[in-house]
C-alpha cells in the first residue's frame, strides 16, 4: 500500500497547510516544478524550457495544480489553461476547495491563499486582483493571440501572469495552441495523462524539470485500481438488444450483482442512435434499479426523456445513475470512484481514447485492496491486446524517451547511412539540406508535370501559405525543409513517415521524399504536392477554390489537332438504377454521335490528345504542345504525360497554363456542350424552397423503431417553411403516421446540405451493419436528396448545383424537351385517387371503379391496341403492375405497365411521380433487348391476385392470354417477344389523380415555376432518357 508523505519537508520554497500529505509520487512531482519555477519565473530569457509532469488519470495530477498555484512564493498570477470547458469548471470547484483535493484535508475556501477565477472573456481580464489563479481554456487563449480585436487582451494577460499551467495539453494538437501559450512568454507546466502523442514536439523541455508516473506503478501500490479484462461472444454485439444483455450478464457475473449508484457501468458507442437505442433497452431491463443516464453533445433537453442529457451530472451525487452511455462525454472532465466497469458498442479505432476512457474507472482513492476495474470485451481480443501493448509501453516510458516518436527514429536510420553510394545507376549522394546545397538539390529535382490550379481572392504572399503547410507536417511529424519562400513562390521538401500499413501491432517505419511547390501569377497559383492531390483542406482557404470550370477548359482548346480521348461523367440523376459514373474512350470522341442521357450527365475529368507536339519547334514555347493532357475539373487537376522535368522546366510549363486559363479568346473543345452544366460555386441564393428526398436505399434496411413497419413515407417532396430571420428552414415528413420534424439548410463550410431532425433519427433503426446507422446520418452522407433552392432555375442534386437547362419561364415549351409526345391526357383518370382500392374493394372479378387498376384492366386496348397478353404482376416483388404484349403494324410491342395515384388529387405530384418513375427505371431490365430477366413472380401468373394491404381478391392474374397457355408458358412467349431485336418495347405510367399537364406546363411558364412542376419537368426527361437506355418508348396516361 502506497503510504502518504506526512508533510514534505523537502519543498524548499513552498510553505502550505501540515495536514496536507501527499503520495510519493506527487511530492516527486511537485518538487520538480517548484524547482522549476523557481529558477525561471524571474528569467528574462526569450523561448524558456517547459518543464513535464505526466501522472496517469486517477494518480492525483490536480494536487500538483493546486499547490503549486497557491503556494508558490514566486507566482502572483497563474494561468491555468485546460482544452475543455468542463475541465475548466471542474478545475474551478478543485482549486478553490468546492470538492476534490482541499475537501479531503477539510480545507476550506478561506484557508485558500489565492482567489480562483474562472475566465470565460476579456471581461475578467480587466478587474484581476494581483494574486489569483485564472482558469481557463485553451481555445479563448487561442482566441485572444489570434484575433486582432483581443490582441490588447492578450498582451495585458502576458504583462499580468506569472506563468502557466496547462491541464490534460494531450486532448488538443498542440499546433493549435502551443505557438499562442507560448507567445506569453512564460514558465510553462505540461500536466498529462498521456505524453505519449506528438502534441508536445512543439516544446522544448528542461531535462532537469520532467517527471514520470507509470501506471504500473501507481496500479502496484493500489493508487489505481488494476484492469482486468474478460471476453464476450463477438456476435453478442451484432444487435443492440443482445448486446446489453451480455453485458449486464457479463457485469452480474463478475460482482454478483447488477450496477448500481455505488458501481457504474459506462458504455461507449459509436454514435449517437446507438446511445439511445441501448439507453431505451437499459431503462426496459429490469436488474437496473438505479436508472440509467444518456449523453451526447447534440441532446436538448426533453421531458419526454429527461435521461437524455447533454452535459454529465456529478457521478458522486447520492442517488446517481448506475449506467452511463455516451460517446465522447466520459472520456474528459467527470471523475469519480464509483465508476468501476467499462464496455464498447463498437470497436475503437485509436489506443488514445481507450487509455482515457479506462482511466474513468480505475481511482481508488481509499487504497481498498484487491480492487479491480473491469473492461467488457466484445471485439475477439482487439481491446484487450491494444491495452496490453499500452501496459508494456507505459512500464518502458521514461524522462528520457518520452519524446520519441517516428521522426527520431527515421532520423537514427538516416545517420546510419554512407554519404555516397552508388544505386539506380546513378552515383548518389545523401540527401540534406544545407545553405550550401541548396542549388545542387533545385538542379537535383525532376517533377511530374502535374499541378492544381486555384483563383484565390487574397492578395497576400505564399508566406503564410508555406508557414501553415509546415505546420501540418510539424503535427505529422514529417520532417521538412524550405528550399524557397517568397511573395510568389514556395519550394519545400518533405519527408512522408508512416507505419507499414501492412502491420497492426508492430512498427515498421516507411518513408518517401516529396515535394511541394507552389507559384503565383496575377491571381491563379498553380500548385503541386507529390504527395497528394490537390491541398489540405485546411489549407484550401489561402491556396483560393479550384479556378473556373469555364477556365479550365480553355486548356483543351478547340482544333482539328486536337482529340478528345477519354471521358469521366457523373449524372445528375439521383435515381435508384441510374448509372452513377460512365467512362468512356475513343480514338476521337467528338467524332461518335451523343446518347440520349448525355444531357444528365457531368464531365468529371476529360484526356485529350494533340498532334501537334513535334510540329511547333523545341525552342518555342506552347501551351498545346503535348501528347496526352488529362484536366480534373473539380479539384482544377492539370496532367501532361511526360518525362519527369526540372523545376525551372516545371515552373515554365506552369506559367502557360496560367497564362492559357486567363486568355478569353481561346474556346474550350465544342465536345463537351453535349454534357449537363454545372455551376462553379453555389447559387447566391442556397436557401432551400423544396427538397424532394429519395428514400429507396433507405426502405430496404429501415424500421420503425417500436413496431418494426417497414419505412413508409408517401409525401417524399416536402416544402421548406421559414424560421425567422435565418436560413435554416423547418420541414415536415409523415413517417409511417407519425409527423416528424426537423431543419434542413445548406452548409457553407461543407458545400452541401443537411438534414437535423432528432424525431427521425428515432423513428427508425436499422437491421444491419451498414456504417450509417441513422436514417438522417444515410441522407446526409449519400446526399439522396434533389434540391430546389431560392436561386431561380438551378436545381442541387449529387452534391452539386446544377443548370438542368428545362427551359421554364414564360417560353417554355414541353416538346423541345420531348415531354409533350408522351403524354396523353384523360379525363376520367382524375377520378381515380387510389391505386388499388379500398380495404374490401376488389371483387372477384375487377378492381375498385375508382382505381388506377380498374381502369388499366378496362382500357388494356387504349394502352396497347389488339393486345394478346395482359398479365397482372402486382405484389412484394414485382416488375411493374402490368405487362402487356400484342402486334401493332407488323411487329410486336412489350410494355411494362406503372400505376400511381394521388389521394387527395393533385394536379403536379412529385412524390406520386418519383415513387412510379424509380419503380418504372429499376425493372427496366425485364424488357433490355439482349438477357430479359424472368420476373420473380411469374408462378403466380396462374392464379389470383390478392391485395397487399386487404384490398380484396380478384379471381385471375391473366387478364388476357393466348388459348391455352399456362402462366410458364406465357412468360416463355413473351421473353421470345423481348428477345426478338424488332420488338417495340415500352414502358406506361398510369397516374390517377395526380398529374394535369395542363396544370404542369401553366406551372412551369411561371417566372418562378413551383418547385413540385420543377422536380416533375426534371423526373419526366430523365425517365425518357432511361427508357430510351433500352430502346423503349414512354407513355403517360394521366388526368
Amino acid at each position: 500500500m502506497a503510504a502518504l508523505v506526512a508533510h514534505p519537508l523537502e519543498m524548499k520554497f513552498m510553505k502550505f497547510p501540515r495536514k496536507i500529505k501527499l503520495w510519493k509520487h506527487q511530492r516527486d512531482a511537485l518538487i520538480v516544478v517548484e524547482k522549476y519555477f523557481q529558477k525561471y519565473v524571474s528569467s528574462r530569457a526569450k523561448d524558456k524550457p517547459a518543464a513535464l509532469v505526466n501522472i496517469p488519470t486517477g494518480g492525483g495530477k490536480t494536487a500538483v495544480i493546486a499547490l503549486i498555484s497557491h503556494w508558490h512564493p514566486s507566482l502572483n498570477i497563474t494561468l491555468v489553461v485546460a482544452p475543455r470547458t468542463a475541465i475548466r469548471d471542474q478545475l474551478v470547484r478543485e482549486l478553490s476547495g468546492q470538492r476534490g483535493f482541499f475537501s479531503r484535508f477539510n480545507i476550506g475556501k478561506e484557508e485558500l491563499p489565492r482567489k480562483v477565477i474562472a475566465l470565460k472573456s476579456t471581461k475578467g481580464l480587466q478587474k484581476l486582483p494581483d494574486n489569483a489563479i485564472v482558469v481557463s481554456t485553451i481555445q479563448l487563449i487561442n482566441d485572444f493571440a489570434r484575433t486582432r480585436n483581443e490582441k490588447p487582451q492578450y498582451d495585458l494577460l502576458r504583462r499580468k501572469c506569472s506563468a502557466v499551467i496547462v491541464d490534460e495539453g494531450h486532448y488538443e494538437p498542440a499546433q493549435t495552441w502551443s505557438q499562442a501559450i507560448r507567445g506569453l512568454d512564460k514558465p510553462i507546466a505540461l500536466i498529462t495523462a498521456t505524453p505519449y502523442r506528438n502534441d508536445l514536439k512543439p516544446f522544448h523541455f528542461d531535462d532537469a524539470a520532467i517527471h514520470v508516473s507509470s501506471f504500473q506503478d501507481l496500479a502496484d501500490k493500489m493508487i489505481l485500481r488494476s484492469v482486468e479484462i474478460v471476453q464476450e461472444p463477438q456476435i453478442s454485439a451484432r444487435t443492440h438488444s443482445s448486446f446489453v444483455d451480455s453485458v449486464i450478464a457479463s457485469f452480474i457475473k463478475y460482482y454478483g450483482a447488477a450496477p448500481t449508484s455505488d458501481r457504474k457501468l459506462i458504455i461507449r458507442c459509436r454514435r449517437r442512435s446507438d446511445i439511445e437505442q441501448i439507453g431505451d433497452l437499459l431503462r426496459a431491463n429490469a436488474s437496473i434499479k438505479d436508472g440509467v443516464v444518456c449523453l451526447h453533445e447534440n441532446f436538448k433537453p426533453s421531458s419526454q426523456r429527461p435521461w437524455e442529457l447533454r452535459q454529465p451530472p456529478d457521478p458522486e451525487e447520492a442517488n446517481s445513475a448506475a449506467v452511463w452511455v455516451h460517446q465522447h462525454k466520459l472520456l474528459e472532465g467527470v471523475d469519480g470512484p464509483s465508476f468501476r466497469a467499462l464496455a464498447f458498442f463498437g470497436v475503437i479505432g485509436s489506443a488514445r481514447p481507450l487509455v482515457q476512457q479506462v482511466g474513468r474507472i480505475i481511482r481508488n482513492p481509499n487504497l481498498e485492496v484487491g480492487e479491480r476495474a473491469l473492461i467488457i470485451d466484445h471485439s475477439n481480443g482487439y481491446i484487450s491486446d491494444m491495452w496490453d501493448r499500452f501496459i508494456e509501453y507505459d512500464n518502458a516510458i521514461s524522462s528520457t524517451n518520452f519524446q520519441t516518436g517516428i521522426a527520431e527514429v527515421s532520423s537514427a536510420i538516416e545517420k546510419s547511412l554512407p554519404n555516397i553510394f552508388y544505386a539506380g545507376r546513378q552515383f548518389r549522394r545523401r540527401f540534406e539540406v544545407s545553405k550550401q546545397n541548396l542549388q545542387e538539390l533545385f538542379e537535383s529535382l525532376r517533377l511530374p508535370l502535374r499541378c492544381h490550379l486555384y483563383a484565390t481572392q487574397h492578395t497576400s504572399n505564399l508566406i503564410e501559405f508555406s508557414r501553415r503547410f509546415r505546420a501540418l507536417l510539424s503535427d505529422d511529424e514529417f520532417p521538412s525543409y524550405e528550399l524557397e519562400t517568397g511573395e510568389s513562390e514556395i519550394v519545400i521538401l518533405y519527408e512522408k513517415l508512416q507505419t507499414s500499413p501492412l502491420l497492426e501491432r508492430h512498427f515498421y517505419v516507411e518513408k518517401e521524399l516529396h515535394a511541394l511547390i507552389a507559384i503565383r501569377r496575377g491571381a491563379i497559383v498553380a500548385l503541386l504536392d507529390t504527395a497528394r492531390s490537390g491541398v489540405d483542406r485546411e489549407l484550401m482557404p489561402l491556396a483560393g477554390r479550384p479556378i473556373p470550370r469555364k477556365s479550365m477548359e480553355r486548356l483543351i482548346k478547340e482544333s482539328s489537332d486536337v482529340r478528345i480521348v477519354d471521358v469521366n461523367v457523373r449524372n445528375a440523376s439521383i435515381a435508384p438504377t441510374a448509372v452513377r459514373k460512365r467512362s468512356v474512350a475513343a480514338a476521337s470522341l467528338e467524332d461518335i454521335p451523343p446518347t440520349l442521357d448525355e444531357f444528365q450527365f457531368v464531365p468529371s475529368s476529360i484526356t485529350a490528345a494533340s498532334r501537334l507536339r513535334g510540329r511547333i519547334p523545341n525552342d518555342v514555347e506552347d501551351d498545346d504542345q503535348f501528347t496526352f493532357r488529362s484536366i480534373g475539373f473539380g479539384l482544377g487537376r492539370v496532367t501532361d504525360t511526360s518525362r519527369r522535368k526540372s523545376y525551372d522546366d516545371w515552373k515554365s510549363w506552369a506559367e502557360r497554363l496560367i497564362a492559357a486559363a486567363l486568355d478569353e479568346t481561346r474556346r474550350g473543345s465544342d465536345y463537351l456542350a453535349r454534357f449537363a452544366k454545372i455551376l462553379d460555386a453555389p447559387p447566391r441564393h442556397t436557401v432551400p424552397r423544396n427538397v424532394l428526398f429519395n428514400f429507396d436505399e433507405a426502405r430496404e434496411v429501415f424500421f420503425t423503431a417500436d413496431t418494426g413497419e417497414v419505412l413508409d413515407i408517401p409525401d417524399c417532396s416536402v416544402d421548406c417553411t421559414p424560421m425567422g430571420q435565418g436560413e435554416v428552414r423547418e420541414i415536415r415528413i409523415d413517417a409511417n403516421g407519425i409527423a416528424c420534424r426537423g431543419t434542413f439548410f445548406f452548409d457553407p463550410s461543407k458545400q452541401r446540405y443537411e438534414l437535423r431532425s432528432d424525431d427521425l433519427s428515432r423513428r427508425y433503426v436499422r437491421d444491419d451493419d451498414g456504417r450509417n446507422a441513422d436514417l438522417v446520418e444515410l441522407l446526409n452522407s449519400s446526399q439522396s436528396f434533389v434540391v430546389i433552392p431560392e436561386t431561380a432555375g438551378i436545381i442541387y442534386t449529387n452534391e452539386n448545383f446544377y443548370d438542368p437547362q428545362l427551359g421554364l419561364g414564360n417560353n417554355f415549351d414541353p416538346s423541345s424537351l420531348g415531354i409533350s409526345e408522351v403524354i396523353s391526357q384523360i379525363a376520367e383518370l382524375r377520378e381515380c385517387t387510389s391505386e388499388k382500392g379500398a380495404r374490401g374493394s376488389a371483387t372477384r372479378a375487377r378492381w375498385a371503379a375508382d382505381s388506377a387498376f380498374d381502369w388499366i384492366d378496362r382500357n388494356i386496348d387504349r394502352i396497347l391496341p389488339g393486345a394478346d397478353i395482359a398479365v397482372c404482376d402486382d405484389g412484394q416483388r414485382e416488375s411493374c403492375d402490368f405487362i402487356l404484349s400484342g402486334r401493332r403494324n407488323d411487329r410486336w410491342v412489350v410494355t411494362m405497365v406503372h400505376a400511381k395515384a394521388s389521394s387527395p388529387p393533385s394536379v403536379v405530384s412529385a412524390s406520386a411521380l418519383h415513387e412510379v418513375v424509380a419503380q418504372a427505371q429499376k425493372q427496366l431490365k425485364i424488357i433490355a433487348p439482349f438477357g430479359a430477366e424472368r420476373p420473380y413472380q411469374v408462378d403466380l401468373w396462374g392464379g389470383a391476385w390478392v391485395g397487399p394491404s386487404g384490398e380484396g381478391r380478384v379471381a385471375r392474374r391473366l387478364r388476357r392470354a393466348i388459348r391455352g397457355q399456362s402462366a410458364d408458358r406465357t412468360w416463355k412467349t413473351l421473353s421470345s417477344r423481348i428477345a426478338n431485336q424488332s420488338t417495340d418495347r415500352e414502358i406506361a405510367l398510369v397516374l390517377g389523380a395526380a398529374l394535369s399537364p395542363d396544370s404542369l406546363f401553366a406551372q412551369c411558364r411561371r417566372n418562378n415555376p413551383p418547385p413540385p412542376a420543377i422536380h416533375v419537368i426534371n423526373l419526366l426527361r430523365t425517365t425518357i432518357a432511361a427508357a430510351n437506355s433500352v430502346n423503349a418508348r414512354l407513355k403517360i396516361f394521366c388526368g
